[in-house]
C-alpha cells in the first residue's frame, strides 16, 4: 500500500489514495470458500476502514481541516450510497470533517486458496480480542454463559504481539473450539500506534469473519466508564457502534455489533471473573502513557493516566489488587512523592478530574448526551448510565479510602 499525500499551502486538506489490495494481508487467515461475492463485501469493508486508520497513522499534520480519503472497492454504487453514514461516523470519532471517494476497481484480488470454509465451523458469534482488560472479562463472559465464539485481534508492533500471543493461550485453554485470529499490520513497528480509527478496523475484521462463518454477532466488550466516557479510553463508545451497524444495515448483511458491559462498570465485570480468569489480568495491558518509563519495557503501566486510573479503582475496589501489574508510579503514591513536575501535574489533574466527577454525580448533576434517542439505542438507557455512573462513585470511595493521593 502506497498513501499519496498532497497537500495545499496551508496543509488545509490532507488527501490519500490507498491500494486496494490491503485486504489479502488482513484476511488470509480467513476462508469464505466459494462465497466470493460475500468476500468481495468483507474485503471492500476491511479495505474501506483500513485505509482511513492508514491515512491517519501517516499524515504528517496530526489536525487538518479536512480529510480527503480515496478508496478503490469493488462495488463502487453500493459504497458510494454508503458514504454520508461513514463520513459521520468518522466526523463523531474525530470532531473533524472527512471526505471519501470510491473508485471501482479494475481487478478483483483473492488470497491463497483455502478449500476448507470456514462456515463448516460454524460459530454464535465472532468477539473482539484485544490485549484489554475488557476484553478479557469479554472472553469470561463468552466462557460462563456456554456462547462458543471465534475471536479476532489486530496487532500493529512487537510489544502488542507478544501480548496477543500470551492471552491467546488463555483463551485456546479455555475456549478449546474457539478459532483465534491474529491479524497483523503488514510491517510491525517497535512503538505503539494509538489511533481513533483503529476500533474500526477491529470492527471490520470481527464482521468479515462474522460473514466468512455465518454467525450474526460481534461483540465488541466495553466497560461503561469507558463507552460514555472518552477520556477513560474508549475505543467502541455507544455511538461508534451505533452507527457502524447502521452501515452493516445499508450494506445488507445480517451482522450485529454490540456490547454486553454498555451499563457495567469495569470493577464489576473483573470481579465476576472466576480466580482462573482474575489470574490472567497481570497479561492484559492497559496503558497508553507509553513514554513515561523509557529506560524500562515501553510496555509498562505508568499508574497515573485516567486508564491506569480507572484499571487501579476497578480493581482495589473489590480487593483484586494482587492480580494487578507493577507500575511506575504504584498504588498508594502521593501527588507530592512524585519528583517530575509533568508527571505530578498530571496525575494532580487526573486525580482532581476524578474527585469532581464524583461530585457532580452526587449532586445529580452527571448527564451524558450523545444524541441517541431511546428508539435509536435502547429503553431508560440515560437512567442506567445514571445507575452505572453511581455504582463508579461507589468503587472510587472505595479505592480512596485504601489509597488516597492527597
Amino acid at each position: 500500500m502506497r498513501p499519496l499525500y498532497q497537500s495545499g499551502a496551508k496543509r488545509e486538506l490532507i488527501m490519500a489514495k490507498i491500494n486496494h489490495s490491503m485486504h489479502l494481508d488482513l484476511l488470509e487467515q480467513f476462508s469464505f470458500g466459494d462465497e466470493i461475492d460475500t468476500y468481495k463485501i468483507a474485503s471492500d469493508l476491511v479495505n474501506v476502514m483500513y485505509a482511513i486508520y492508514q491515512t491517519e497513522l501517516t499524515s504528517k499534520n496530526p489536525s487538518p481541516r479536512k480529510r480527503k480519503i480515496v478508496v478503490p472497492v469493488n462495488d463502487m454504487f453500493l459504497w458510494v450510497s454508503l458514504k454520508t453514514g461513514i463520513e459521520d461516523l468518522l466526523n463523531w470519532i474525530y470532531g473533524e470533517s472527512f471526505e471519501l471517494k470510491f473508485e471501482q476497481c479494475t481487478t478483483f484480488l483473492l488470497p491463497e486458496p483455502n478449500l476448507i470454509p470456514d462456515s463448516i465451523y460454524m460459530k454464535e458469534a465472532v468477539t473482539v480480542f484485544s490485549e484489554s482488560l475488557d476484553s478479557l472479562a469479554g472472553a469470561f463472559n463468552n466462557y460462563s454463559n456456554g456462547i462458543i465464539s471465534d475471536y479476532v485481534a489486530f496487532v500493529t508492533n512487537n510489544e502488542e504481539a507478544k501480548a496477543h500471543a500470551d492471552l491467546k493461550n488463555v483463551y485456546q485453554t479455555s475456549c478449546p473450539d474457539s478459532v483465534i485470529h491474529i491479524a497483523k499490520k503488514k510491517s510491525l513497528s517497535k512503538r505503539v500506534h494509538h489511533s481513533a480509527a483503529r476500533p474500526l478496523v477491529h470492527l471490520s475484521l470481527a464482521t468479515a469473519k462474522a460473514l466468512s462463518n455465518h454467525s450474526h454477532q460481534v461483540f465488541a466488550h466495553q466497560n461503561g466508564m469507558s463507552v460514555f466516557n472518552p477520556e477513560f479510553g474508549s475505543q467502541y463508545s455507544a455511538k461508534t457502534i451505533l452507527l457502524y451497524n447502521r452501515i452493516l444495515k445499508e450494506i445488507g448483511v445480517d451482522v450485529k455489533i454490540s456490547n454486553s458491559f454498555a451499563f457495567l462498570t469495569l470493577g464489576e465485570v473483573l470481579n465476576n471473573m472466576d480466580s482462573r480468569f482474575k489470574a490472567e489480568i497481570k497479561k492484559t495491558v492497559t496503558c497508553h502513557n507509553i513514554s513515561i518509563n523509557p529506560d524500562k519495557n515501553n510496555r509498562a503501566h505508568c499508574g497515573i493516566c485516567l486508564s491506569c486510573l480507572l484499571r487501579k479503582i476497578s480493581l482495589a475496589a473489590y480487593g483484586l489488587e494482587k492480580h494487578d501489574v507493577i507500575y511506575h508510579y504504584d498504588y498508594g503514591i502521593k501527588v507530592s512523592d512524585i519528583l517530575v513536575d509533568e508527571h505530578r501535574e498530571k496525575y494532580n489533574s487526573n486525580i482532581n478530574h476524578l474527585l469532581d466527577y464524583g461530585k457532580e454525580n452526587q449532586q445529580g448533576r452527571i448527564y451524558v448526551d450523545y444524541d441517541m434517542s431511546e428508539h435509536d439505542y435502547e429503553p431508560n438507557f440515560q437512567q442506567k448510565i445514571k445507575q452505572m455512573i453511581h455504582k463508579f462513585n461507589g468503587e472510587f470511595e472505595r479505592f480512596w479510602a485504601k489509597y488516597p493521593a492527597k
